[in-house]
């Protein structure tokens, strides 16, 4: 039975499709225009510093304190935004949930 409604899990699942589907779609053009050589050299570093970038921010969650993190979890605030309100404070927190607003449209 549908009632027309989408819960928060299927409404990420579709925003990740989305975001996921459209990068797979835009690498056949980026390789017929930049060549096989450059695109597979970019490809890797750009695959490199996302591992990077991801290692980075799990290695920060020892920066939020228990309370901070139980805080975070009964909220609907993101992790980076709990991260930033620690290190930069409420208005850090509210840029980062902008940016990330930003990038999902």
């Amino acid at each position: 039975e549908e009632s027309g409604e989408q819960s928060t899990r299927m409404t990420l699942i579709s925003m990740m499709k989305c975001s996921i589907g459209t990068g797979v779609l835009a690498i056949p053009h980026s390789y017929a225009t930049g060549g096989i050589a450059l695109m597979t050299v970019t490809l890797l570093f750009l695959a490199a510093w996302n591992v990077f970038s991801s290692l980075r921010l799990i290695g920060c969650e020892h920066l939020l304190t228990i309370e901070e993190l139980r805080n975070y979890r009964q909220s609907t605030e993101s992790p980076l935004a709990a991260l930033a309100r620690v290190a930069i404070g409420r208005y850090g927190a509210g840029l980062v949930e902008f940016v990330f607003f930003g990038l999902v449209f």
